[in-house]
């Protein structure tokens, strides 16, 4: 699905982005609360619902610390590092003068 904006101004996409993320994140919250009541249940898995099934599971990861590997090995940890490069787009509120921000 491809939406053209280059007929839309900057401050208009910069609203709509902003409200946006402001319901995805009302919704990740309610995700995340309903979440963590399927957790308390866990005994009871798999959920199925009419058009969703639900399963709990458990994972486990390590991770290496790297900041303790850098005190450890100084510099002698460069050649194995790999550099990344990434944009993010941040949203604030835009204050205006006499308003709050919601």
């Amino acid at each position: 699905m491809s939406i053209a904006f280059h007929n839309r101004a900057s401050s208009d996409l910069a609203d709509e982005y902003g409200n946006l993320k402001q319901q995805i994140a009302a919704l990740e919250e309610q995700a995340d609360a309903i979440k963590g009541e399927l957790k308390a249940r866990a005994s009871d898995v798999p959920f199925i619902g009419h058009r969703w099934t639900v399963t709990i599971s458990e994972s486990v990861s390590k991770r290496l610390d790297t900041k303790a590997l850098r005190n450890l090995l100084g510099d002698g940890l460069s050649p194995y590092e790999k550099e990344s490069t990434s944009i993010r787009a941040t949203v604030k509120p835009t204050m205006i003068l006499g308003e709050r921000a919601a």
